[in-house]
């Protein structure tokens, strides 16, 4: 008699199936999982490389910006406008809107505007004098009665506030 294996009944044949089917079922899993980690670690080298190039990128930028020669008070030179200047005498601060004015007109040497605009300026500070001597220089560059009004405006108050 024989342990276990008949040929006829084919018993040995089904014990090698098996070990076969549960071999193939592992090596499924083994692949699944396989290609699982394959997948997760071409995730997270995929973005690896991004964090890198991220901090890189932050690094070059801080290096662009630290090297930079330009100052804090001539970044806020370059957004001046005459929006800023208009701001700071609506706000009663003259001293700052005529550094921001005289800037503005420094650029622009021959705007008439640059000049008006300081002449409203010094009339607010009750400078009579200088705002005569911008407003003349507003309507040497741009004569029109828009720009005479204001002269001739200082000019009578001066006559009227000196003394006879």
């Amino acid at each position: 008699m024989h342990s276990g294996y008949d040929g006829s009944t084919g018993f040995g044949s089904d014990r090698t199936a098996e070990e076969g089917g549960a071999r193939e079922l592992s090596e499924k899993r083994i692949s699944r999982y396989s290609s699982g980690a394959k997948k997760i670690r071409g995730w997270t080298e995929t973005n690896t490389v991004f964090v890198v190039l991220l901090l890189a990128g932050l690094v070059f930028y801080f290096l662009i910006q630290l090297s930079s020669p330009a100052s804090t008070r001539s970044r806020q030179r370059q957004v001046e406008s005459w929006n800023t200047a208009r701001t700071a005498l609506d706000n009663f601060q003259y001293d700052k809107a005529a550094e921001i004015a005289q800037r503005l007109t420094e650029k622009t040497p021959n705007y008439y505007y640059g000049y008006a605009y300081q002449g409203y300026i010094a009339l607010e500070r009750n400078q009579l004098k200088d705002a005569e001597g911008y407003f003349a220089r507003a309507y040497e560059l741009f004569p029109t009665d828009e720009a005479k009004q204001p002269l001739e405006a200082v000019r009578k108050r001066l006559a009227a506030e000196s003394p006879k």
